[in-house]
Protein backbone atom coordinates (compact mmCIF):
# COMPACT_ATOMS: atom_id res chain seq x y z
CA UNK A 1 0.00 0.00 0.00
CA UNK A 2 1.15 3.54 -1.07
CA UNK A 3 -0.25 6.59 0.81
CA UNK A 4 0.61 10.05 0.24
CA UNK A 5 0.78 13.22 2.70
CA UNK A 6 0.04 16.48 2.06
CA UNK A 7 0.62 19.03 4.25
CA UNK A 8 -0.41 22.75 3.42
CA UNK A 9 0.27 24.57 6.44
CA UNK A 10 3.95 23.47 6.43
CA UNK A 11 5.89 26.61 4.95
CA UNK A 12 8.65 24.67 2.92
CA UNK A 13 8.37 23.20 -1.03
CA UNK A 14 8.65 19.73 -0.14
CA UNK A 15 4.77 19.68 0.89
CA UNK A 16 4.75 15.95 -0.40
CA UNK A 17 5.28 12.85 1.68
CA UNK A 18 5.20 9.72 0.30
CA UNK A 19 5.03 6.33 2.06
CA UNK A 20 5.06 3.05 1.10
CA UNK A 21 3.97 0.13 3.24
CA UNK A 22 4.85 -3.78 3.26
CA UNK A 23 3.09 -6.43 4.51
CA UNK A 24 3.73 -10.40 4.48
CA UNK A 25 1.38 -13.14 3.82
CA UNK A 26 0.20 -12.90 7.21
CA UNK A 27 -1.05 -9.27 6.96
CA UNK A 28 2.00 -8.08 9.67
CA UNK A 29 3.74 -4.77 8.34
CA UNK A 30 7.18 -5.36 7.90
CA UNK A 31 8.23 -2.45 6.27
CA UNK A 32 7.51 1.53 6.29
CA UNK A 33 8.99 3.89 4.04
CA UNK A 34 9.34 7.42 3.98
CA UNK A 35 9.74 9.17 0.80
CA UNK A 36 9.57 13.32 0.42
CA UNK A 37 8.34 13.82 -3.66
CA UNK A 38 10.14 16.78 -5.42
CA UNK A 39 9.33 17.13 -9.43
CA UNK A 40 8.82 13.47 -9.22
CA UNK A 41 11.53 12.73 -7.75
CA UNK A 42 11.43 10.36 -4.66
CA UNK A 43 14.07 10.89 -2.00
CA UNK A 44 14.16 8.19 0.93
CA UNK A 45 14.21 9.71 4.60
CA UNK A 46 13.81 7.13 6.62
CA UNK A 47 12.67 3.52 6.72
CA UNK A 48 11.50 1.25 9.31
CA UNK A 49 12.02 -2.96 9.41
CA UNK A 50 9.66 -4.68 11.96
CA UNK A 51 10.94 -7.88 12.63
CA UNK A 52 8.96 -11.04 13.60
CA UNK A 53 9.96 -14.43 14.77
CA UNK A 54 8.38 -17.95 14.09
CA UNK A 55 4.99 -17.25 16.19
CA UNK A 56 4.26 -13.77 14.87
CA UNK A 57 5.65 -11.93 17.55
CA UNK A 58 7.67 -8.83 17.05
CA UNK A 59 11.27 -8.88 18.74
CA UNK A 60 12.83 -6.61 16.67
CA UNK A 61 12.66 -3.54 14.84
CA UNK A 62 15.52 -1.45 12.97
CA UNK A 63 15.17 2.52 12.31
CA UNK A 64 16.98 3.79 9.53
CA UNK A 65 17.39 7.21 8.36
CA UNK A 66 18.04 7.79 4.43
CA UNK A 67 19.90 4.14 4.23
CA UNK A 68 21.63 4.09 7.31
CA UNK A 69 21.06 2.12 10.52
CA UNK A 70 20.17 4.74 13.28
CA UNK A 71 18.44 2.57 16.11
CA UNK A 72 17.85 -0.93 16.53
CA UNK A 73 14.82 -1.72 19.04
CA UNK A 74 15.15 -5.02 20.86
CA UNK A 75 11.69 -6.62 22.68
CA UNK A 76 11.74 -8.90 25.02
CA UNK A 77 8.76 -10.81 27.20
CA UNK A 78 9.78 -10.20 31.02
CA UNK A 79 7.50 -11.83 33.77
CA UNK A 80 4.19 -10.87 31.38
CA UNK A 81 5.68 -7.32 30.59
CA UNK A 82 7.01 -6.97 26.83
CA UNK A 83 10.56 -4.12 27.50
CA UNK A 84 11.93 -2.22 24.99
CA UNK A 85 15.42 -1.80 24.40
CA UNK A 86 17.11 1.08 22.18
CA UNK A 87 20.30 1.06 20.38
CA UNK A 88 22.37 2.61 18.77
CA UNK A 89 24.26 2.01 15.16
CA UNK A 90 27.32 1.38 17.30
CA UNK A 91 25.41 -0.77 19.49
CA UNK A 92 25.22 1.35 22.56
CA UNK A 93 21.92 1.24 24.78
CA UNK A 94 20.39 4.75 24.82
CA UNK A 95 17.22 6.58 25.90
CA UNK A 96 15.16 5.07 27.93
CA UNK A 97 13.42 1.67 28.18
CA UNK A 98 10.27 1.10 27.80
CA UNK A 99 7.71 -1.03 29.22
CA UNK A 100 4.50 -2.22 27.45
CA UNK A 101 0.96 -4.37 28.88
CA UNK A 102 -1.31 -5.72 26.39
CA UNK A 103 -4.75 -7.15 26.45
CA UNK A 104 -6.11 -10.03 25.63
CA UNK A 105 -6.72 -8.97 22.25
CA UNK A 106 -3.52 -7.92 21.94
CA UNK A 107 -4.18 -4.13 21.60
CA UNK A 108 -1.69 -1.97 23.85
CA UNK A 109 -2.81 -0.74 27.01
CA UNK A 110 -0.27 0.88 28.61
CA UNK A 111 2.91 2.03 28.19
CA UNK A 112 5.83 3.42 30.11
CA UNK A 113 9.27 5.19 29.91
CA UNK A 114 11.90 3.93 32.79
CA UNK A 115 14.83 5.90 33.93
CA UNK A 116 18.29 3.60 31.79
CA UNK A 117 19.67 3.12 35.54
CA UNK A 118 17.38 2.63 38.66
CA UNK A 119 14.13 2.14 35.97
CA UNK A 120 12.33 4.67 37.58
CA UNK A 121 8.99 5.91 35.89
CA UNK A 122 9.48 9.22 33.95
CA UNK A 123 6.16 9.26 32.13
CA UNK A 124 3.07 6.80 31.43
CA UNK A 125 0.20 6.37 28.40
CA UNK A 126 -3.29 4.44 29.38
CA UNK A 127 -5.37 3.68 26.21
CA UNK A 128 -8.79 2.46 26.34
CA UNK A 129 -10.58 0.31 23.88
CA UNK A 130 -14.11 -0.77 22.16
CA UNK A 131 -15.42 -3.55 21.38
CA UNK A 132 -14.44 -3.40 17.52
CA UNK A 133 -10.48 -2.86 18.88
CA UNK A 134 -10.51 1.09 18.48
CA UNK A 135 -8.51 3.43 20.59
CA UNK A 136 -11.16 5.80 22.12
CA UNK A 137 -9.59 6.90 24.77
CA UNK A 138 -5.67 8.22 25.84
CA UNK A 139 -4.16 9.40 28.72
CA UNK A 140 -0.31 11.29 29.40
CA UNK A 141 1.16 11.72 32.04
CA UNK A 142 5.01 12.84 32.45
CA UNK A 143 7.57 15.14 31.48
CA UNK A 144 5.97 17.46 29.02
CA UNK A 145 2.86 17.59 31.52
CA UNK A 146 -0.57 15.59 31.61
CA UNK A 147 -3.26 15.35 28.71
CA UNK A 148 -5.96 12.94 27.54
CA UNK A 149 -8.04 12.38 24.42
CA UNK A 150 -11.24 11.02 23.44
CA UNK A 151 -11.56 9.37 19.72
CA UNK A 152 -14.55 9.05 17.81
CA UNK A 153 -14.90 5.94 15.03
CA UNK A 154 -17.23 5.63 12.26
CA UNK A 155 -19.06 2.91 10.34
CA UNK A 156 -15.81 1.68 9.25
CA UNK A 157 -13.63 1.78 12.29
CA UNK A 158 -11.87 5.10 11.21
CA UNK A 159 -11.24 8.04 13.22
CA UNK A 160 -13.98 10.88 12.75
CA UNK A 161 -13.20 13.15 15.61
CA UNK A 162 -10.27 13.60 18.47
CA UNK A 163 -10.43 15.98 21.61
CA UNK A 164 -7.45 16.52 23.15
CA UNK A 165 -7.70 18.28 26.84
CA UNK A 166 -4.35 20.06 28.68
CA UNK A 167 -3.98 22.74 30.96
CA UNK A 168 -3.29 24.94 28.13
CA UNK A 169 -7.52 24.29 26.79
CA UNK A 170 -9.09 21.92 24.66
CA UNK A 171 -8.12 21.04 20.50
CA UNK A 172 -10.13 19.68 18.32
CA UNK A 173 -9.53 17.51 15.10
CA UNK A 174 -11.96 16.49 12.50
CA UNK A 175 -11.15 13.49 9.69
CA UNK A 176 -13.47 13.24 6.31
CA UNK A 177 -13.15 10.23 4.30
CA UNK A 178 -13.84 9.34 0.57
CA UNK A 179 -13.73 5.16 0.09
CA UNK A 180 -13.07 2.46 -2.97
CA UNK A 181 -15.68 0.18 -3.51
CA UNK A 182 -13.61 -2.25 -0.76
CA UNK A 183 -14.72 0.56 1.94
CA UNK A 184 -11.32 1.12 2.25
CA UNK A 185 -10.74 5.07 2.45
CA UNK A 186 -8.58 6.30 -0.08
CA UNK A 187 -8.52 9.99 0.97
CA UNK A 188 -8.24 11.57 4.74
CA UNK A 189 -8.64 15.32 5.19
CA UNK A 190 -7.66 16.44 8.79
CA UNK A 191 -9.58 19.28 9.76
CA UNK A 192 -8.00 21.35 12.68
CA UNK A 193 -9.97 24.77 14.07
CA UNK A 194 -11.58 24.74 11.00
CA UNK A 195 -8.74 24.26 8.69
CA UNK A 196 -7.44 21.76 6.75
CA UNK A 197 -4.17 20.61 8.48
CA UNK A 198 -3.05 17.14 6.43
CA UNK A 199 -4.69 15.64 2.78
CA UNK A 200 -3.72 12.10 3.07
CA UNK A 201 -4.25 9.70 -0.15
CA UNK A 202 -3.54 6.26 -0.42
CA UNK A 203 -3.23 3.95 -3.75
CA UNK A 204 -3.90 0.45 -2.76
CA UNK A 205 -3.03 -2.85 -4.93
CA UNK A 206 -5.77 -5.17 -4.86
CA UNK A 207 -5.08 -8.61 -6.53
Amino acid sequence: MTQYLYQPNIQIDDKLIKLIYKFDSNGRNIQEATYIVKDTINTLLRKEINVFDSVGYKNEVLKYEKNDLKTKVLRKKENGVVYEYHYNAEGKLVNDIISLKYDDKGNEIERASLNLLNKKVKSIEIKNYDSDNNEIGYRYEGSIGKFECEYKFDNNNNIVEKKCTSKSGTKYNRYEYIYDNYCNWIQNIEIIDNKIDNVTLRVYEYR
